[in-house]
C-alpha cells in the first residue's frame, strides 16, 4: 500500500470541518439521543410512584408531568421505545453508508477487492452498534438508576415535547398492543399496586440499610402477620385458664382474685364445657361497697355475669380485633369444633401480636428463655416454634411447614408415643437439636430443655432409634397444649 493515497485521507478523517467530520458529529448526536431516552426509561421506572405524587401535591416542579407518565406507562414506554428505536436505526443506517466509503479506501486504496464493500459496511455497523450499546444504552441506564429522581424532573419537560411529537405513532403502537394483548388473554399491568411481598422486600433493604430501626421493621412484619393468625395460635389454653364455678361463694371467689391477680374470670355451671358468662372484678367489687350487714351470706355470683362472647378457634385474630373493639369485648371464649371450650382470648392477646409482650405489675419477671453457660437453653413450652426460633436459629431448619401445633411443647410431643409423668424427662432429637422435658404442669409440657448437637453427638445418638426424629411424623398436638 502506497503512503501518498492515505495521507489526503486519514487529513480529511481529523478535519471537523470535512464531510467526514460532520458525519461522525452526526452519528455521536444520534448515540447521545439514544442514552437520552434509555437513561429517562430507566429514571422514570425507577421512580416510586407513591413518591411522585406527594411530589405532585406537594406542587414541586415538573411532578406533574411524571404523575402522568406513571398513570400511563403504555403511552410512555411506546415513546420511549419510538425514540431509542428511531435513534438506533438512523445511527446505524447513516454510520453504514457515511463511514464505510473511507474505511474501503483505508483498507482498499486501489479497489483491488470487490466484496471489500460489504465488509467494510458490517465493520461500520458493528463498530457503531457497539458504540451505541455502551454509550447509548449501558452507561445511560446506569446514570438513571443513579439519579432518577434528578434526571426524571430536569428533563420531564422535554420527555414531554417528545410525547406530543411521537403521539400519533404511540396510538397506533398502544392499538396494535392492547388488541394483540387481549388476544393472548394478557390482562393490563397496573404499575402502581404495590403488593404485601413488595412492602416487606422494602422494609428489608430499609432495615439492612438502617433507614429503617429493627423494632419498626419488627412491627411491620407482625401488622401483615397479623391477617393469616387465627384465634387458637395466640389464645390461652383451657389447661391454663382460670374460671370460676357458678356456686362459687363470697370467702372462694375474694381467694380466687387475691391469688390470681386477674381482672376477668370465666364462670362455668356444670363444668368448663358449660360457660354461663364473664365476672368482672370492678363490677364485683362495686357492688361489695353497698353497706349489706349480710353481704357474704346472701352472696350470689349470678348478679355479677356479665354475657359470654364466644367465637370459634378457626377465626382469624384480624377479624376477631374488629368485633371485639365494635361488641365493647374485651374477653372471648374460644370454642372448638365440637362445641366444647378450647381457651379463652383477650384484648391484651390481640394487641401483644402487634406490638410484643406487654407486661405489667402482676406477670411473671422470669424470661419465657434462658441460655446456659453450656450453649443450652431452657425454655417455656408454650413459646411457638417462630418465637423460639428468634433465639434458636436451629428451629427455623426443621421441617414444619405442614406441622398441625402452635407450641415448643406441641412440637415435642408429637414426636412422643405418650404424654410425659408428672417426673418424666424423656429426651427427643431432632434435626440439629436435643430436646428434653423438664417440667410438666399436670399433663402439659411446661418447660424444655433444648441443646444444639455437635456432629459427635449424631454420631452417639445414631444408635438410638427410639430417641431419634430426623423425618418427623408431625401430628396435631392435644387441645391442653395450645396456646
Amino acid at each position: 500500500m502506497e503512503e501518498g493515497p492515505m495521507l489526503p485521507l486519514l487529513l480529511t478523517a481529523n478535519d471537523l470541518d470535512s464531510p467526514l467530520g460532520l458525519r461522525l458529529v452526526i452519528i455521536f448526536i444520534l448515540i447521545l439521543v439514544n442514552g437520552f431516552f434509555s437513561a429517562s426509561e430507566m429514571a422514570i421506572v425507577t421512580l416510586n410512584p407513591n413518591q411522585v405524587r406527594l411530589w405532585t401535591e406537594d406542587g414541586k416542579k415538573n411532578a406533574p408531568l411524571l404523575h402522568k407518565f406513571l398513570q400511563n406507562q403504555g403511552s410512555f414506554l411506546a415513546t420511549i421505545q419510538i425514540g431509542v428505536t428511531l435513534a438506533g436505526f438512523l445511527s446505524a443506517a447513516f454510520g453504514a453508508e457515511s463511514l464505510s466509503p473511507y474505511l474501503v479506501r483505508l483498507l482498499d486504496p486501489h479497489g483491488q477487492y470487490t466484496w471489500m464493500d460489504t465488509l467494510a459496511t458490517v465493520l461500520t455497523t458493528i463498530l457503531i452498534s457497539f458504540l451505541s450499546l455502551v454509550f447509548g444504552e449501558l452507561i445511560p441506564k446506569r446514570i438513571g438508576m443513579a439519579y432518577p429522581e434528578r434526571f426524571s424532573l430536569a428533563f420531564a419537560k422535554v420527555l414531554r415535547f417528545f410525547d406530543i411529537i411521537f403521539q400519533p405513532l404511540t396510538k397506533v403502537l398502544n392499538t396494535t398492543v392492547n388488541f394483540l394483548c387481549r388476544l393472548l388473554g394478557l390482562s393490563e399491568v397496573h404499575g402502581d399496586e404495590v403488593t404485601e411481598e413488595e412492602i416487606r422486600m422494602m422494609t428489608e433493604a430499609g432495615r439492612r440499610a438502617g433507614a429503617i430501626q429493627g423494632e419498626e421493621a419488627a412491627l411491620i412484619s407482625k401488622i401483615f402477620a397479623f391477617d393469616d393468625k387465627a384465634v387458637r395460635e395466640i389464645m390461652t389454653p383451657r389447661t391454663a385458664v382460670e374460671a370460676l364455678p357458678l356456686d362459687a361463694d363470697w370467702e372462694e371467689v375474694q381467694q380466687t382474685i387475691s391469688q390470681t391477680k386477674f381482672s376477668r374470670f370465666p364462670v362455668y355451671d356444670e363444668d368448663m364445657d358449660d360457660i354461663v358468662g364473664v365476672v368482672h372484678v370492678t363490677d364485683f367489687f362495686r357492688r361489695q361497697n353497698v353497706p349489706r350487714s349480710d353481704f357474704p351470706r346472701k352472696f350470689k355470683l349470678q348478679a355479677y355475669l356479665r354475657p359470654a362472647y364466644f367465637v370459634p378457634e378457626s377465626k382469624l385474630i384480624n377479624v376477631l380485633m374488629r368485633e371485639m373493639r365494635q361488641d365493647h369485648v374485651t374477653l372471648a371464649v374460644v370454642i372448638d369444633e365440637y362445641g366444647g371450650v378450647d381457651g379463652i382470648v383477650t384484648m391484651e392477646d390481640l394487641i401483644e401480636e402487634l406490638v410484643g409482650d406487654i407486661a405489667d405489675e402482676y406477670d411473671d419477671k422470669s424470661p419465657p428463655l434462658v441460655q446456659h453457660p453450656d450453649g443450652s437453653y431452657s425454655l417455656d413450652a408454650l413459646m411457638s416454634p417462630d418465637e423460639a426460633s428468634a433465639f434458636i436459629p436451629e428451629i427455623a431448619n426443621l421441617p414444619l411447614e405442614d406441622a398441625d401445633f402452635d407450641t415448643m411443647a406441641g412440637l415435642v410431643l408429637s414426636q412422643l408415643d405418650h404424654i410425659p409423668g408428672p417426673h418424666d424427662q424423656p429426651e427427643v432429637a431432632l434435626g440439629s437439636l436435643l430436646f428434653r422435658v423438664e417440667a410438666m404442669d399436670g399433663r402439659r409440657i411446661a418447660k424444655l430443655w433444648v441443646k444444639v448437637r455437635a456432629q459427635s453427638d449424631d454420631e452417639d445418638l445414631a444408635d438410638q432409634p427410639a430417641m431419634l426424629a430426623d423425618q418427623p411424623d408431625i401430628s396435631k398436638e392435644s387441645d391442653s397444649q395450645k396456646k
